[in-house]
C-alpha cells in the first residue's frame, strides 16, 4: 500500500476489474479506508484497480456505433448524489429500481465547450477501433475541471449498455436503432465467413502416435 501512496497519493479510486455498476466501488482517502475499499473489491473479484482520484472531475459519456467507421451519439454528463456515481444513482429512484441509465439523473447534452466534445468524439472513435470494437457501446470519459484533460474511463459493451436514450436524442428512433445492430451484425457475420479458417500442412505426416516413454500400438 505505500508503493499506492507514492505512485498515486491519495484519495484513489478502488474498484474491481471485471464488474460494473459501480458495485464494490469505493474512494479511499487514507490508509485505513484503502484497506477497508481493498476488502470490498476483492470480495467481489480476484483482480482489483486502484486509480487516482480526479479533483472536480465531471463524467461524460458518449455512444459509439458501427463495425468501423463509427458514429457517434449526443454527450452526456451523470448527476451523482456523492463522491461516486453509486449504484443507487443508476438503478433505484425513490427506494424503488428504476429503468436503469436510462432514468438516471444527466444533463443532455453534456454542457461542456465545442472543443472537449469533438475530443471525446475523435477518442471514443479511436478507442473503439483499438479494441476491435463493433457494434454499439457507451463510452465514459472522466474531464477535468478545466476541459484540459480528458481520460478514457471505461467502455460499456452489450448487453450491458443499449444507451438508446443518447440516440433518440439525435433523432434515432429505437427501432430504427435495433435495425442498425442487426444489420451491423449481418456484416460482422459477412466478413467472418470471408475469412480461411482451415490450413492443410502435412507438418503431421511422420507421426506415427510415437512418444518417448510410450510405446505406441
Amino acid at each position: 500500500m505505500d508503493n499506492i501512496k507514492k505512485k498515486l497519493g491519495f484519495p484513489v479510486f478502488v474498484k474491481p476489474a471485471r464488474l460494473g455498476s459501480s458495485i464494490g466501488i469505493t474512494k479511499a482517502h487514507n490508509y485505513k479506508e484503502l484497506e477497508d475499499a481493498l476488502n470490498v473489491a476483492f470480495f467481489y473479484d480476484t483482480k482489483v484497480m486502484v486509480e487516482k482520484s480526479l479533483k472536480n472531475a465531471k463524467e461524460v459519456n458518449i455512444s459509439i456505433m458501427g463495425n468501423n467507421p463509427y458514429e457517434v451519439s449526443v454527450c452526456e454528463m451523470p448527476v451523482s448524489s456523492g463522491e461516486v456515481l453509486s449504484f443507487d444513482d443508476k438503478y433505484i429512484t425513490k427506494g424503488r429500481a428504476s429503468k436503469g441509465m436510462a432514468s438516471a439523473k444527466r444533463i443532455v447534452p453534456a454542457p461542456i465547450r465545442k472543443q472537449t466534445k469533438k475530443k471525446i468524439e475523435d477518442y471514443a472513435k479511436r478507442f473503439f477501433a483499438e479494441i476491435g470494437g463493433q457494434g454499439l457501446a457507451r463510452i465514459d470519459f472522466l474531464v477535468s475541471k478545466d476541459e484540459k484533460q480528458v481520460y478514457l474511463n471505461e467502455i460499456n459493451t452489450l448487453p450491458g449498455s443499449v444507451a438508446f436514450y443518447l440516440w433518440k436524442e439525435v433523432g434515432v428512433s429505437f427501432d430504427a436503432l435495433v435495425d442498425k445492430m442487426i444489420q451491423l451484425g449481418f456484416e460482422r457475420y459477412n466478413q467472418k465467413n470471408k475469412l480461411v479458417t482451415t490450413f492443410r500442412s502435412n507438418i503431421l505426416a511422420g507421426f506415427h502416435g510415437g512418444i518417448k516413454g510410450v510405446k505406441s500400438q
